[in-house]
């Protein structure tokens, strides 16, 4: 059964998933410029057709988290992690104050049927 090692505050937890044959991209990302650029690039390059806002996710980690699936995959695809560091910051300005991030986290997995 493939797992999903989730770093939050230093600690590492680890989750398992199901067994499918999908591509699953899974990454926290604000609404900056760079992420979306990231997210499209990684939609284009792995042929991610949907994206799904998992709030349970969102809620746990602090950031927004996006999870974008490949519609059709082959069976038996190796894993394939890829990572980007993420920063949490906290901006104020005379407008307000709230929570960003300045880079995402990106893994991406196939997993084995």
């Amino acid at each position: 059964m493939a797992t999903d090692n989730i770093n939050t505050h230093g600690r590492s937890r680890t989750k398992s998933l199901p067994q499918i044959s999908l591509l699953w991209i899974i990454g926290t990302f604000a609404l900056g410029q760079a992420a979306a650029n990231q997210i499209e690039n990684l939609k284009e390059k792995f042929g991610a057709t949907s994206t799904y806002w998992n709030s349970a996710n969102a809620k746990r980690l602090e950031v927004s988290v996006e999870i974008l699936k490949e519609a059709q995959q082959k069976t038996n695809q190796e894993l394939i992690d890829v990572r980007v560091d993420a920063r949490v910051a906290t901006e104020k300005s005379r407008w307000g104050e709230w929570t960003s991030v300045r880079k995402g986290v990106v893994m991406v997995r196939k997993t084995q049927q």
